[in-house]
């Protein structure tokens, strides 16, 4: 079964119904305590580390790795015996890390392995083996210490991680959600391979998939436009709900001339509506995670 939505400031099509629209309010998960916050480290690979931010909440339902865009550097430390993220201002899914826990996931932040903290996660990196092995780690590490459903969320350059999992762990987890999914290359820096998400091999996956973007996209290599593209090379995923969302702000920072469509603080970072986003994602991990 194939959908499309929006949600709230979230327009939503149905594929199975011609070209329905809807405008209905966004579904808020009840509030959970927030249990514990800590920086966990796994080995994933001969001599190489992953850190990861983790966030549990009371009485959790699933749980939910979020890999962010650009290098996916997020400089985990502790100031004061406190986790805390070193990167400067993130997308929604870092900005909303905590209005993932308050819904009911275990919610994961996971930082550039230990031998990619120089220079960050090039496309080359985050679709290879020694990546996948990175996050089957952590995969592993939520399976044994909570037992629990694990999905996978990536935005811009993160779908490429989320996408990765997806294709070769396939029924290790049980969904993906890709925010702003990378479709095209016009304008990455020289030396970066021409990847996208439709050469990745999606048709092999087989688990749910979400594929959120915002109407105005202004990032070249992410126009709403291509969602159907995703949605169609999944052909074996058993549920495949796109959504398209509207509003929110854009505030690109004008001292970065480059890519500026593509920064946090915009409508490609879903900057001003991290609620209904947070909102249409955990819900759509509540309605699909296996028992």
């Amino acid at each position: 079964m194939k959908s499309t939505k929006y949600v709230g400031g979230i327009l939503v099509f149905t594929s199975f119904v011609s070209a329905l629209l809807l405008f209905i309010e966004p579904r808020f998960a009840a509030s959970a305590e927030v249990r514990s916050t800590e920086i966990i480290e796994v080995k994933s690979r001969f001599g190489v580390a992953v850190n990861f931010l983790i966030i549990k909440p009371d009485h959790p339902f699933a749980s939910v790795i979020l890999f962010e865009g650009g290098p996916g550097k997020l400089s985990l430390r502790k100031f004061f015996r406190k986790p805390v993220i070193g990167a400067p201002a993130g997308t929604v899914l870092v900005r909303s890390r905590e209005e993932f826990a308050k819904s009911g996931l275990i919610t994961v932040l996971v930082d550039a392995p230990s031998d990619q903290q120089q220079e960050g996660l090039k496309p080359s990196f985050r679709t290879s083996e020694e990546h996948l092995q990175d996050i089957r780690a952590v995969v592993s590490h939520l399976k044994k210490e909570a037992g629990l459903p694990v999905w996978l969320a990536g935005i811009s350059l993160g779908t490429f991680s989320s996408a990765n999992g997806a294709v070769r762990l396939n029924e290790d987890i049980d969904g993906f959600i890709l925010l702003s999914g990378i479709t095209r290359t016009i304008e990455w820096p020289s030396g970066w391979p021409k990847q996208r998400l439709l050469d990745m091999g999606l048709e092999k996956i087989t688990i749910p998939a979400m594929i959120i973007y915002h109407k105005d996209d202004l990032c070249p290599d992410t126009p709403a436009s291509d969602a159907p593209l995703i949605e169609k090379a999944l052909v074996q995923s058993p549920k495949v709900e796109v959504v398209y969302v509207v509003g929110g702000r854009n505030e690109p920072n004008p001292q970065i001339p480059v890519h500026q469509g593509c920064q946090p603080l915009t409508y490609h970072g879903f900057y001003g509506i991290d609620k209904q986003v947070v909102s249409a994602i955990v819900n759509f991990i509540k309605s699909n995670s296996k028992k």
